[in-house]
């Protein structure tokens, strides 16, 4: 079973606990670490009880800079604290924190047995503008791979993309989880927020084997497939990732980011015609929120639809056409084939029509 890469271990988690535990008073003190103690217990991860923590202790300070405890609180203290971080935070943060502190009081009411439903009731969360991601065209996405220097780059940004996998998720597959086939390989996402899942890789699977050869430890099972620059048996680093994509961003003049690849992925698969339960199962999504993002998306293209209906060209098209060279399929508008690397551009390259594509 693979294991999620995170970015804090459990001793990270206990040190700051600790750490923001000593200035609080004894009676909040214990109550930050107790709630940590049911944090674990509901199974949440590190990375979120160490986020959680910092949000309760500044809570707790707030009501002791006040001198009120946690059994005397009002509800005028609780709409007095969200004011306080409504008129400091974005709104997308003072969001987290409202549902964040609403989770703390529904602790204090079922395990400390202290009567605050008039408190939990005032929280509310505020109404969020839902912005729409930014996504990458499949032809973007091949540009962008052919403009990586590295193979190990250009296999991350690719396997991120076709798979559509979380960051964590990749930096948690090792190689015993890659099946190599001719035509379709397949890897199996242990480490996921939902159930393990096994997806094809097609489009990048020619760089996939190139990138399997070239590995340091191709033969064990246990290495990593993105592997740390230390051994193949760490994994690479969230922060690793993060570079690359800031250093890849300043490179071609445009943000790119991983779950942006992930987001890109799904669109294309929505305008595709892959039913919506499927897609969930293919990103590991447990709930529609961001498919309902997905299909969003996706709404754009009827607006694309009618330009074509009165002769206007459309922003993308979908069509697929075979590499002259290798017969790959490839989206219209590839600057190169992701199998072969034939260049795309010159006009007696052509690709041929795929039938029904």
């Amino acid at each position: 079973m693979g294991e999620l890469i995170r970015q804090h271990k459990e001793d990270d988690v206990k040190r700051y606990r600790e750490r923001l535990a000593s200035d609080l008073s004894r009676r909040n003190s214990d109550l930050l670490m107790e709630y940590d103690a049911y944090m674990r217990r509901r199974g949440l991860t590190n990375d979120t009880r160490y986020t959680h923590l910092k949000v309760v202790h500044d809570f707790l300070s707030y009501l002791e800079e006040r001198g009120v405890d946690v059994e005397s609180m009002r509800p005028r203290d609780v709409r007095r604290w969200m004011n306080s971080v409504a008129s400091s935070c974005a709104v997308s943060t003072t969001s987290r924190k409202y549902m964040v502190i609403k989770g703390f009081l529904r602790f204090l009411m079922s395990e400390e047995e202290v009567e605050l439903e008039e408190c939990y009731q005032a929280i509310r969360r505020p109404r969020l503008k839902r912005v729409l991601p930014d996504v990458l065209s499949e032809p973007e996405v091949i540009d962008i791979v052919s403009r990586i220097g590295s193979l190990k780059g250009k296999a991350l940004f690719a396997i991120l993309y076709e798979t559509g996998a979380r960051r964590s998720e990749i930096l948690g597959v090792r190689m015993g989880d890659v099946e190599l086939g001719d035509e379709v390989s397949y890897i199996t996402i242990r480490s996921s927020k939902s159930e393990p899942r096994r997806i094809p890789v097609i489009l990048f699977n020619g760089l996939l084997h190139m990138y399997i050869r070239s590995h340091p430890a191709s033969g064990d099972k246990s290495a990593y497939l993105f592997h740390s620059p230390s051994s193949p048996r760490k994994p690479m680093s969230p922060s690793s990732v993060g570079m690359f994509f800031l250093r890849l961003s300043r490179r071609i003049g445009r943000r790119v980011h991983a779950h942006m690849l992930r987001h890109s992925r799904a669109t294309w698969l929505l305008r595709r015609g892959m039913p919506e339960k499927e897609l969930m199962y293919l990103l590991g999504e447990r709930t529609r929120d961001m498919i309902d993002v997905y299909v969003t998306l996706t709404g754009r293209d009827v607006e694309e639809k009618v330009k074509k209906m009165y002769g206007l060209k459309a922003a993308e098209e979908l069509d697929l056409v075979r590499c002259p060279s290798c017969g790959q399929p490839i989206p219209v508008g590839s600057p190169i084939c992701p199998r072969c690397g034939r260049s795309l551009h010159d006009k007696d390259s052509g690709g041929r029509k795929e039938e029904g594509g």
